[in-house]
C-alpha cells in the first residue's frame, strides 16, 4: 500500500497554515508596540524614583529638615523648590 496526497489535500492544508500564520503574525505585530510602550513606561519610572532618591539624599545633605513641621521642598508640576535656613533662625524664609 502507497500513501500519498492529492494535490487538492496539499492545497488544502497548505492554504489553512497560511490563514494561521497570517493571523500570528497580525497578533504579534499588534502586541509587539504595547510591549515596548510598558518597556519605556518602566524605564521613565526608573529614572523618577532614581532622581527623587537623588533630590532626597542631596537635601538631607545640604541640612534641609525633611521630618520638621515645616516643608523645606515644594513640588508642583513646574518646578521643585528647595526652601532654605540659611541664617538657621527656624524660618524657611531665607531662600
Amino acid at each position: 500500500m502507497k500513501f500519498s496526497f492529492t494535490w487538492l489535500e496539499l492545497l488544502l492544508v497548505t492554504s489553512v497554515a497560511a490563514i494561521f500564520l497570517a493571523l500570528a503574525q497580525i497578533l504579534l505585530l499588534h502586541s509587539f508596540p504595547l510591549l515596548t510602550n510598558q518597556d519605556t513606561t518602566s524605564t521613565n519610572q526608573r529614572q523618577l524614583d532614581c532622581f527623587l532618591l537623588m533630590l532626597k539624599t542631596g537635601s538631607i545633605q545640604a541640612g534641609y529638615a525633611l521630618g520638621d513641621d515645616a516643608e523645606p521642598i515644594q513640588v508642583s508640576s513646574d518646578e521643585v523648590v528647595l526652601l532654605a535656613d540659611l541664617n538657621r533662625d527656624g524660618d524657611l524664609n531665607d531662600t
